[in-house]
């Protein structure tokens, strides 16, 4: 718990910690920005409604968080890579080492600062999208009755816990492959490069990379089983891990990443 502390302060007198927040705060509002002008300016009042509905209270409870995934999820990789390969770079590994830390417990109390940081940040930008919500209500003309929803209100503590494992699947994994690379720079965009390329490859191979690290964790955030992208012969099938699986799977992957950053700690050399 003290070196979890110790690695928080360290982490909050980072720039980057500010300008991942911001970064993802920026892409929320413009997200926000483009839904609330096609809701207002929509011909289609089928197109409006659905984008209305998205927005405005008392699916606002929840979509806000899948609006925040949707930008957040690369970025906390980035954040959590950018940390994992700043402890090579800069020498802090090593300096605590030097004093007797135990190489896998500095690790683990590393990432673990880095997911609460990460979460911490989840719920600021929540805040900052329920506001946003509330303006949007205003500008459409939507009544904010709806905001007092029990059935909206109650799905938000299982949303927020499902976001906050899919986040820490996204931390652990940056955290780990920029530690095997022992570079920040490396580590970003190999992390960045994979989430991509797994996010195409499930076009064309989902039956097999619905069990990936990145598909797991989306799973875990939506509704699971088969999601069918376009209409007509060009529609795309998409399989998905249901409940539990996906949790299941989203935190063995968790586990896999945290094993290989200890082991590759404990192996490395980081004298000199």
């Amino acid at each position: 718990m003290r070196l979890v502390v110790a690695n928080l302060r360290k982490l909050i007198r980072r720039p980057a910690s500010y300008v991942t927040l911001a970064l993802v705060a920026a892409l929320l509002v413009l997200v926000y920005a483009s839904l609330i002008i096609t809701a207002r300016v929509s011909t289609d009042p089928s197109a409006a409604l659905a984008t209305r509905s998205i927005i405005t209270f008392p699916n606002a409870w929840v979509t806000v968080l899948e609006l925040i995934l949707g930008v957040a999820s690369f970025l906390a990789l980035a954040f959590a890579g950018a940390v994992a390969g700043s402890e090579w770079s800069w020498g802090t590994l090593k300096a605590a080492v030097a004093r007797g830390e135990s190489r896998g417990g500095y690790q683990v109390s590393m990432l673990v600062g880095v997911v609460i940081a990460i979460i911490v940040g989840l719920l600021v930008l929540y805040l900052v999208g329920l506001v946003i919500s509330i303006v949007g209500a205003f500008v459409l003309g939507q009544s904010l009755d709806a905001v007092t929803d029990p059935d909206g209100f109650g799905a938000l503590p299982e949303a927020l816990a499902r976001s906050s494992l899919a986040l820490t699947l996204y931390a652990s994994f940056g955290y780990a492959v920029a530690t095997v690379a022992r570079s920040q720079i490396a580590g970003i965009a190999v992390a960045i490069g994979v989430y991509f390329v797994e996010g195409i490859g499930r076009f064309f191979a989902s039956e097999i990379l619905q069990w990936s690290p990145f598909g797991a964790a989306e799973a875990v955030t939506s509704a699971g089983g088969e999601v069918s992208i376009g209409t007509g012969p060009g529609a795309v099938t998409l399989h998905q891990l249901g409940d539990p699986l996906a949790a299941i799977v989203t935190a063995i992957w968790i586990v896999v990443a945290v094993v290989v950053t200890i082991a590759f700690t404990q192996r490395a050399e980081i004298g000199g």
